[in-house]
């Protein structure tokens, strides 16, 4: 726990909720093995695997509220929302077809959605 709180690691804002400190970006300001929620080897934490299943299961259980569709015949009104969708060499090309059916996906070292993953989100009607 004192890695965790050590102002001397994370700054005079320890104890602010910023996430933005594990961004790519700001990743390499922190020291290696800055961040070791669960520690390593023999003084493993004995509740990781509970953690990381409750996680799991909260995630899913938030998910299910929303409804979520891709909204790849949108990709032209999203190709300058500011996002980083089109970076990719396959984007902003009209769908490919395979079997009657739209094909959006290329293959940079494995199969990847080509335009990012547009989609649209909503929340769902489920009553409780």
């Amino acid at each position: 726990m004192g890695i965790g709180r050590s102002a001397r690691i994370w700054g005079p804002d320890v104890d602010d909720f910023k996430p933005e400190r594990f961004l790519p970006e700001n990743a390499d300001s922190l020291p290696p093995h800055a961040w070791r929620p669960f520690e390593r080897g023999p003084r493993n934490c004995i509740g990781q695997e509970l953690a990381l299943t409750e996680m799991k299961v909260v995630l899913a259980l938030t998910i299910r509220e929303f409804d979520i569709s891709a909204a790849f015949d949108e990709s032209d009104a999203l190709s300058n929302d500011g996002s980083m969708w089109a970076a990719g060499s396959g984007a902003g090309k009209a769908p490919q077809q395979m079997f009657g059916e739209d094909m959006h996906q290329i293959l940079l070292a494995s199969a990847k959605p080509r335009e990012g993953m547009p989609a649209r989100v909503s929340r769902t009607n489920m009553q409780a």
